[in-house]
């Protein structure tokens, strides 16, 4: 998903491959922006 190189990545809490995911995206110089709250 990453090869394509986006210009964003979106983030949301809950599993180790989102980590993962934007841990790679920051070292290919990928913006990622991650969704944090306390919910509804």
């Amino acid at each position: 998903m990453l090869s394509v190189m986006p210009a964003g990545v979106v983030i949301f809490p809950g599993s180790g491959i989102a980590g993962n995911l934007a841990d790679k995206a920051r070292r290919l110089g990928i913006s990622v922006w991650q969704a944090a709250g306390d919910g509804a």
